[in-house]
């Protein structure tokens, strides 16, 4: 006998119920993060010493903002929340590949 009908949907609520407190969480941590430049930068600035150099590659998400999106709080949210969109998508795919990897392998 199968699973009973409503048992598959429960993962996928539970996905969902948790994205939705992720963002709820991101909401509310959102006001307290600094718009100042990281320690590193800021003495690098100071000191003179960091000059321009060449770019040799181009950044997914420059200076933690989506391109064109300037630096609102609105933008925030959305490159905050493309960001962890960006690294769940990348975490279960390296999971789903490791699994057909080990199960192939076995």
């Amino acid at each position: 006998m199968g699973a009973p009908k409503g048992l598959k949907r429960e993962p996928v609520k539970n996905l969902l119920e948790k994205l939705v407190l992720l963002v709820l969480l991101v909401l509310a941590l959102l006001p307290f993060a600094s718009s100042h430049p990281d320690g590193l930068e800021r003495v690098v600035h100071r000191l003179g010493i960091g000059g321009a150099s060449p770019v040799s590659y181009a950044a997914p998400l420059p200076d933690y903002n989506l391109p064109g999106g300037g630096s609102s709080p609105a933008a925030s949210l959305l490159s905050a929340l493309a960001g962890i969109a960006l690294t769940l998508v990348l975490c279960v795919g390296m999971g789903l590949y490791l699994r057909t990897k080990r199960n192939s392998d076995g």
